[in-house]
């Protein structure tokens, strides 16, 4: 292949302007995350898990492709271990996002946080 038939694939073919304006929708997604997550650790047991709840049954775009895992740990009194023991028990990956949950996961999660 000559250098006249290389084509460029579509991510390589961004202008710096909509690299600009992805890098923004970025950091807005990373700071709403942030925020969601202190909040839930300051909020109550029993209020930080109603929330996450409500996400985990229909999540806003931006906890879209966050991991169900990091969301479950932000609650308080749910560390690595019982967040691990959750997870093993709804038979869910650590990496799913709250996205790629099934319908069944989703419902295990939710009973299972009570």
């Amino acid at each position: 292949m000559d250098d006249a038939e290389i084509v460029l694939s579509p991510i390589l073919a961004r202008t710096d302007q909509q690299r600009k304006e992805a890098l923004a929708k970025a950091n807005v997604i990373r700071k709403r995350r942030a925020r969601l997550k202190r909040e839930l650790k300051e909020s109550s047991k029993a209020e930080a898990i109603r929330r996450v709840k409500v996400m985990v049954f229909d999540p806003p775009n931006y906890v879209e492709t966050m991991k169900a895992y990091d969301l479950v740990k932000a609650v308080p009194k749910l560390g690595k271990m019982r967040c691990d023991k959750v997870f093993a028990k709804c038979l869910i990956s650590h990496l799913k996002t709250l996205a790629g949950l099934t319908d069944r996961q989703r419902r295990a999660l939710i009973e299972v946080l009570g």
